[in-house]
């Protein structure tokens, strides 16, 4: 099941790709605070005069840019890992449907519509926090559902991902505190 969600993936992204960098909203930022931060220059606008450390958005995002750009700065590169947290939360998705509904073509048919999903889709070819936000909040949701209830919780080591991945969301996109 997951290697048709992955087939269906290959199909659907490639068509919609595009490999220019997006004029609206913030992924000019988001990428001179990847490239500051993998640079060494800390988490600074980089982009004016006077280098100023920046206080408009969450550092999650940034840091997830700064690792993949020590391999290379290539803006395509950096879409391409975009929509690979798009495969990454339907693969996801899959199982927390089968595990809620104990049905394998429903969890297959919510997982592969989430793939066709214009919005999902659309920001996941721009370099913005949404669909890594995504990725890490159903990560989140999906450790929780795999929490032993037997043990103590301070036994459980998926208690304690699930405490850093939560975190990790929040400090993706704000929104991230209900988790």
């Amino acid at each position: 099941w997951l290697a048709f969600i992955a087939v269906a993936f290959v199909f659907v992204y490639p068509y919609i790709f595009d490999e220019k960098v997006n004029l609206g909203g913030d992924n000019a930022v988001y990428y001179t605070l990847g490239k500051a931060l993998s640079s060494g220059q800390g988490y600074t606008d980089i982009h004016v005069p006077s280098k100023t450390p920046h206080n408009h958005f969450p550092p999650g995002y940034p840091v997830i840019l700064a690792a993949f750009m020590f391999f290379t700065q290539s803006i395509i590169f950096l879409k391409v890992v975009n929509g690979l947290f798009l495969l990454g939360t339907a693969l996801l998705m899959f199982e927390l449907m089968n595990r809620f509904t104990q049905n394998r073509l429903l969890a297959f048919a919510a997982a592969v519509l989430m793939l066709f999903n214009f919005h999902l889709l659309s920001y996941a070819t721009i370099m913005m926090s949404e669909v890594p936000f995504l990725f890490f909040g159903t990560l989140a949701i999906w450790l929780f559902m795999n929490s032993e209830g037997e043990k103590p919780f301070y036994k459980n080591y998926n208690f304690y991902l699930l405490i850093l991945v939560s975190a990790f969301a929040f400090h993706i996109r704000t929104a991230g505190i209900a988790l």
